[in-house]
């Protein structure tokens, strides 16, 4: 955890002034047979003990063929503070040439940089036989590191894109690599909103899996229904995404029920099935052949389409959400199988010992609860994006989770505080006008979140005051 803690430390340094250049160069070849050039400096090896391997990508200001500009930024502090601190490592700057990029907009001529890249970590983790790599990049370096990651994360043990942007449709492969992500809001460049969909999308843990798998069944039912009114359309496209989400839940619920397997484990390793699959599905035999290369289904016709109210983006999902609200709250706050189903979650081993059927009620749960996750899918889709496409969902993870902080789990809350949120997201289009950044929405629903924890801690303690009398002697 040290070494974790120093390079997260060291890369903070990345966004700071530079230096001038360093003794120390190299040539590598990549697969591709395209030089790379870079530098590389020793640190500690005097040392006992394995190296720590630290990549470092710049941007593309300092592209070029000099073996030098990409030691403008960076490089200095983070060679002094691996001196400084002890610590053992092997530090990488490569040159992006100058009519290239480390990830994207790649001619089709001269291999991939990012190939070029993979082959130089492996010939230095040959020659140096690391314990751990690490890799950490600025605006295009920032989302080479992102892509890097995507591609391969069992080989870094952490890392720090800084600036850049990836593809928040793979990112659920990140879950678990520690990553520390640095974007300023007042971005002109790269907008930060690329790093907030990684972000989001990589907190978005629970039903992701779920969530997908009841868009691409409502989908299809949407793009393979012919002549059929708007009303089966919609009601067939909301039952296949509920059944098909809620079978794909049950694979962990059985999976605990049978053997005991965290549910959690099993649900994030299937979002990964269920990402992909989608991603396979448009970018192969579902993808828009009129769609200029986007990984896109066509347009759903209109019958499949949410109405729309009073001429605004207002559909029928919001009755559909509403309604479920309510039912939740019925059977958990009204019903013997509410109560149940708090007591198993709450005391597991009492309701065994109070004759409940724990497991018949873990996998009805399951199933529910992921059925209600594809019909969130089905409704983005019916209702907002009109297709299955990449990132469809890369912003409700992390909104849902402190969404269901701030209403304790309450369903009838949530929809409170759920008209609270997107109030405050859509209300960020006025504050941009008024000359104030966007970020101050963020800014607000953090207030909120921490006064909301705050109070909480409040509730459940009492400040007590003691006075003590000491007698005469």
């Amino acid at each position: 955890m040290k070494y974790i803690a120093a390079v997260w430390v060291v890369v903070l340094a990345v966004v700071m002034a530079g230096c001038a250049g360093m003794p120390g160069s190299d040539v590598a070849e990549s697969a591709a047979a395209r030089p790379l050039p870079y530098r590389q400096f020793v640190v500690g090896a005097e040392r006992p003990g394995p190296f720590a391997l630290v990549l470092f990508l710049h941007g593309a200001g300092e592209r070029g063929d000099d073996n030098a500009a990409q030691l403008k930024h960076g490089s200095a502090e983070l060679i002094g503070y691996c001196r400084k601190n002890g610590i053992k490592a092997v530090l990488l700057f490569p040159q992006c040439p100058r009519d290239r990029w480390w990830a994207g907009k790649e001619p089709p001529e001269g291999g991939s940089m990012l190939t070029a890249l993979e082959a130089l970590l492996d010939a230095k983790t040959e020659e140096f036989k690391p314990d751990r790599v690490y890799a950490v990049g600025l605006s295009m370096g920032g989302f080479a590191v992102w892509e890097l990651a995507l591609r391969n994360p069992e080989r870094f043990a952490a890392v720090m894109p800084v600036c850049g942007g990836g593809d928040p449709a793979r990112a659920a492969k990140l879950t678990g690599l520690p990553v520390l992500a640095v974007h300023g809001s007042a971005d002109t460049v790269v907008p930060v909103r690329l790093s907030r969909e990684m972000v989001r999308a990589i907190w978005n843990a629970g039903g992701e899996g779920q969530l997908h798998i009841g868009a691409a069944a409502a989908t299809y039912v949407v793009l393979h229904l012919n002549g059929c009114s708007r009303f089966v359309t919609v009601l067939l496209a909301f039952l296949a995404a509920f059944i098909c989400a809620g079978i794909y839940g049950l694979i962990p619920a059985i999976l605990k029920v049978k053997w005991k397997v965290n549910e959690l484990i099993t649900c994030l390793m299937l979002n990964y099935v269920a990402t992909f699959f989608v991603s396979w599905l448009i970018q192969g035999p579902w993808k828009d052949p009129t769609g200029f290369a986007f990984p896109r289904t066509r347009k759903i016709p209109s019958a499949g389409e949410l109405t729309t109210f009073f001429g605004t983006r207002i559909h029928t999902g919001l009755i559909i959400g509403l309604v479920i609200a309510l039912a939740l709250w019925f059977v958990i706050y009204k019903t013997r199988w509410g109560f149940e189903i708090k007591l198993i979650g709450a005391k597991e081993k009492v309701a065994r010992y109070a004759g409940m059927s724990v497991n018949r009620n873990i996998l009805l749960v399951m199933f529910l609860s992921a059925g209600i996750a594809g019909v969130a899918g089905m409704v983005e889709i019916c209702g907002i994006t009109h297709r299955l496409q990449a990132n469809f969902a890369s912003q409700l993870g992390s909104s849902g989770m402190t969404i269901a902080y701030l209403a304790q789990c309450h369903p009838l809350a949530a929809v409170v505080v759920s008209f609270l949120f997107g109030g405050l997201l859509v209300g960020g289009n006025t504050i941009q006008k008024l000359g104030l950044p966007v970020s101050t929405v963020q800014m607000i629903q953090g207030s909120i979140l921490i006064f909301v924890a705050a109070g909480g801690m409040f509730t459940k303690y009492r400040i007590v005051r003691k006075e003590r009398r000491l007698g005469n002697d």
